[in-house]
């Protein structure tokens, strides 16, 4: 071929090298469809977390009333002075011993339903990073249009956004 020939040939190589290394930048110009999230994951994360605040709640409350059977307990043993321990480990007065198992009962109760808690809590958090995963932000989040301002003389401001 002469050399006129190989410059058109480079010329249309070069053009089509080009054209395929510009496909991929113009398809990332076109809108992405967006993925949507499945209800149960917009939905649960938010009855997770009502969950997780629930049991929280109810553990405490568990833990309040193991601790006043344990203060009726030793308020029990120091008037009555008889609390002493069995070769079983029972106590061997059985107004201590009922009221010991009281005790025992509520904190297993305050455990299983903080531990429940806190399970619920990573599972919410699992569901909010999976919303977060599909979309920039979740399409329901209740704080979107808050706004926290530096205010004057060091003050900050907190208010909603409410559009007109």
């Amino acid at each position: 071929m002469a050399s006129r020939e190989w410059r058109v040939v480079r010329r249309a190589l070069v053009v089509l090298a080009l054209g395929a290394a510009l496909v991929p930048v113009a398809r990332a110009q076109e809108p992405v469809a967006e993925r949507r999230t499945p209800p149960l994951v917009r939905t649960g994360k938010w009855i997770a977390l009502g969950l997780a605040a629930g049991t929280t709640i109810l553990g405490a409350r568990a833990h309040l009333r193991a601790d006043d059977a344990f203060d009726r307990l030793r308020d029990y043993c120091s008037t009555i002075g008889s609390c002493t321990l069995g070769v079983d480990g029972r106590y061997d007065n059985a107004g201590a011993e009922a009221i010991y198992l009281e005790v025992r009962n509520g904190d297993r109760a305050a455990r299983s339903w903080l531990a429940a808690g806190q399970t619920l809590l990573v599972g919410s958090v699992v569901l909010f990073v999976l919303d977060l995963r599909n979309r920039g932000r979740p399409e329901n989040e209740p704080l979107g249009r808050m706004v926290v301002e530096a205010g004057a003389l060091g003050t900050t401001r907190i208010g909603w956004r409410i559009g007109l």
